[in-house]
């Protein structure tokens, strides 16, 4: 016990005396003063850049500082900015996530701790007090946790519509690109015990050393590692991961991509009215939701042309893509817009939209990735991601129509 207090106390001075890096905060001073900026501190001094100016205020005036985004964003974004080849760095990191109760990060960060320095008495003794934490936690649910905010029931839009959390983070998990190393996951029941059996034929496994360090690595690495070595026989399990993160690519589609389509083809007088149109429609809601702009991104990715061969997101061939090819002028486009439109969204293809939107699709996986989605689209809408060759689809009766 009294080891346990001791550790907690090192871990709490080494979190004090670290720096927090420049991030988005608000002070709350002991007379009750709130500052909000970008905040660190160095040396006992908080510094607040605000839009006007800096502030300083010392540590000892300071009552709290809350931090204005989730625990794990704010661990990704503290650990892009440490030197990995530091163990000093991943200690203090650790213990800041450690505060923050999570745990996998902190295990990780102490792991590479000793990594670069096998010797490190302290980041030894914080590993094997996060390991007995992990150990005492009860087993967690299964599934993702549903949605806190639910925008898409004020706006009218039915709960059957949208696609699930569940399909929210198979997407995820199947768009991962070379960012899944960095990313913040969660390992659910034995997930990780079933991969590894299902890796007996692995070269790597066959060492047995390997296995230890597979299980020593932080969440991010693991699930890199599992995305390279999965076995397509055994995609179920990725059921029993769960990445709270947006991809790049969806982050990207979420912040940029989607607000231009709902400006455009999106808006209640064309697609995003209360029926489909040209048998496709997207769903529109005042306040971000994240199943409501998946469920659009999966509308817009599984759009087949009356062809049968173009897209609405040609990933093999992006300039292509119809979600391109109807906002250009049609005197600009290889494929017209089938109805005359009023207002174009691309003024040619060299416009900033067009290649922001462009090299928005080439950044998506190709081939395609199995989503393994439980979604059926509704009010008559088809979907088909199935795909023939490069830039054609499978023609099948479940692809989308275009009248």
């Amino acid at each position: 016990m009294a080891r346990k207090c001791f550790l907690s106390a090192v871990c709490v001075l080494l979190a004090a005396v670290s720096v927090v890096f420049g991030q988005t905060q608000t002070v709350v001073t002991k007379d009750g003063r709130r500052i909000t900026g970008a905040v660190t501190l160095t040396d006992g001094v908080y510094k607040i850049r605000t839009k006007l100016a800096e502030v300083i205020v010392p540590a000892l005036q300071v009552e709290t500082v809350i931090s204005e985004m989730p625990p794990q964003q704010e661990y990704q974004q503290r650990r892009g900015q440490i030197d990995p080849n530091n163990a000093e760095d991943h200690v203090k990191l650790g213990c800041w996530a450690l505060e923050k109760q999570l745990l996998e990060e902190a295990r990780g960060e102490f792991q590479a701790a000793l990594n670069v320095k096998p010797d490190h008495e302290m980041a030894s003794l914080f590993l094997r007090q996060v390991e007995r934490k992990l150990q005492e936690q009860p087993r967690a649910e299964t599934r993702p946790a549903a949605s806190q905010t639910r925008p898409a029931a004020e706006e009218g839009i039915e709960d059957a519509w949208l696609i699930s959390e569940e399909d929210v983070n198979r997407i995820r998990v199947a768009e991962m690109g070379a960012e899944s190393a960095r990313t913040v996951a969660e390992f659910r029941d034995d997930v990780l015990d079933r991969f590894v059996q299902s890796q007996g034929g692995n070269k790597d496994f066959q060492d047995p050393v390997f296995e230890k360090r597979f299980r020593r690595m932080r969440p991010g690495e693991k699930l890199a590692y599992i995305l390279k070595n999965m076995d397509p026989n055994t995609a179920g399990m990725m059921d029993d991961i769960v990445v709270r993160s947006d991809p790049k690519v969806l982050e990207e589609f979420r912040r940029v991509i989607w607000p231009l389509v709902a400006r455009s083809c999106g808006t209640p007088t064309c697609h995003g009215g209360p029926s489909p149109v040209g048998g496709w429609k997207v769903f529109r809601a005042k306040a971000r939701d994240e199943r409501i702009e998946y469920t659009n991104f999966i509308i817009l990715d599984g759009f087949v042309g009356r062809d049968g061969k173009s897209r609405m997101i040609d990933r093999s061939n992006p300039a292509q893509s119809l979600l391109l090819q109807y906002g250009l002028p049609p005197e600009r486009a290889e494929m017209k817009h089938p109805v005359n439109v009023r207002q174009t969204v691309f003024a040619s293809t060299v416009a900033d939209t067009y290649r922001r939107v462009r090299d928005w699709i080439a950044m998506l996986r190709t081939p395609h990735p199995n989503y393994r989605l439980e979604y059926r689209p509704p009010m008559g809408m088809k979907l088909n991601f199935n795909y023939a060759g490069p830039g054609r689809t499978q023609p099948a009766n479940e692809r989308a129509r275009e009248d």
